[in-house]
């Protein structure tokens, strides 16, 4: 009878020895969030990090800010790798309200918000936030992160038309890259590329596109290789390459379609839309146009949505298909609701001038007219 019961009470308490040396679920989630954030963004496994943010944002009361903060970064770099802007800003904007302890999560999740505003072209935002960033001394001692800050605001002081402080910093940036361990960082050479391509240097910005990608397949880095290729297409675009642009706009759908992630290709279909429309080959520009349009309706992109319609009713209209177009140009208007549209497309307002004049409506005709002179 004791044998029996001491045989029993070594099991009980070898079990619960198990269970206490057993990890919480809590605790597995938690450093499964610290190890996923040494991993290349690019390398993330979508499904992995989907089903890790669910479980941890479901039961947010049960974590720290600083794990809240940095299981945002982690859902904003996989939303980057699909090219969905709008869940990098949610997830951005979730990440900074937690307002966890580690500095340089902080600044990442900043420049989250800067690829936002670059993509939504609020250059304006971009500067301001950037510009805070940069003079803020607790973000100062990570060097890509600052080195990537200052070339988001050389590309806001481009767009801005503010050239010698968008020089002055792409200087220190060149710098700072050839002083440091980050010549083959992809990310920030991709801004820096951009920030060159946005101060009209289309020819500095290609060879450095040509470069990324080469840097690309010799490091095996292909997940996001659609968005080189994009990058690497406009620079052809506005070299007005156009069958060198077409053929990376094509690489670009075909990778995308690879690694289904549909917001990518609707970025494809829209390039290949717009280099039809320049070669004049208006019916051919109508199914990918049409393509992107729906794409960006599905997944609520007003801005590509908007530059992708103007085209698709350009391509309308020269292909006699004018009250499809003419619909378009109102739906058009009614989506930028009294806001201007960017630089590169304000065509459009020649166009809905051109649409009024035809109804003859010769009031809204000169007002479209005037608007547009002054652009």
């Amino acid at each position: 009878m004791m044998l029996s019961f001491k045989l029993t009470l070594f099991l009980v308490t070898s079990t619960l020895n198990v269970y206490a040396q057993e990890p919480s679920e809590k605790t597995v989630l938690s450093n499964q969030v610290q190890q996923l954030l040494k991993v290349n963004s690019e390398m993330l496994n979508t499904s992995k990090v989907e089903q890790l943010t669910k479980k941890i944002l479901d039961n947010r009361q049960h974590y720290s800010n600083d794990i809240l903060s940095k299981t945002s970064l982690l859902s904003a770099r996989i939303a980057t790798n699909q090219g969905d802007i709008n869940k990098v800003f949610h997830f951005a904007q979730q990440g900074l309200v937690a307002n966890g302890p580690d500095k340089n999560i902080k600044l990442s999740l900043v420049l989250k918000l800067a690829e936002v505003f670059v993509a939504q072209h609020q250059y304006k935002q971009l500067l301001a936030l950037v510009y805070d960033a940069i003079n803020n001394r607790e973000f100062s001692n990570n060097a890509k992160n600052h080195l990537l800050a200052l070339s988001y605001r050389s590309l806001a002081y481009a767009m801005l038309g503010k050239h010698a402080e968008a020089l002055s910093d792409l200087q220190q940036v060149e710098i700072g890259i050839s002083q440091s361990e980050l010549t083959e960082h992809i990310e920030l050479l991709t801004v820096l590329a951009r920030a060159y391509h946005n101060l009209n240097d289309y020819q500095t910005s290609l060879t450095m596109q040509l470069k990324i990608l080469k840097l690309r397949f010799a490091m095996k880095q292909m997940q996001n290789i659609d968005q080189a290729y994009l990058y690497l297409g406009y620079a052809y675009f506005y070299l007005q390459r156009f069958d060198d642009a077409y053929n990376a706009f094509w690489e670009s759908k075909e990778y995308a379609l690879n690694k289904k992630a549909p917001i990518a290709v609707a970025h494809a279909e829209k390039a290949l839309g717009l280099v039809l429309l320049k070669q004049q080959q208006f019916f051919e520009a109508l199914a990918p146009l049409e393509q992107a349009v729906k794409i960006y309706s599905q997944h609520n992109m007003t801005t590509d949505r908007i530059e992708s319609s103007v085209g698709l009713a350009k391509a309308k209209i020269e292909s006699q298909q004018v009250s499809e177009g003419y619909s378009l140009v109102i739906d058009v208007i009614r989506l930028l609701n009294g806001e201007d549209i960017s630089l590169k497309f304000a065509g459009f307002y020649g166009m809905v001038s051109e649409m009024y004049f035809a109804q003859q409506n010769y009031k809204k005709a000169y007002d479209w007219r005037e608007k547009y002179s002054r652009v």
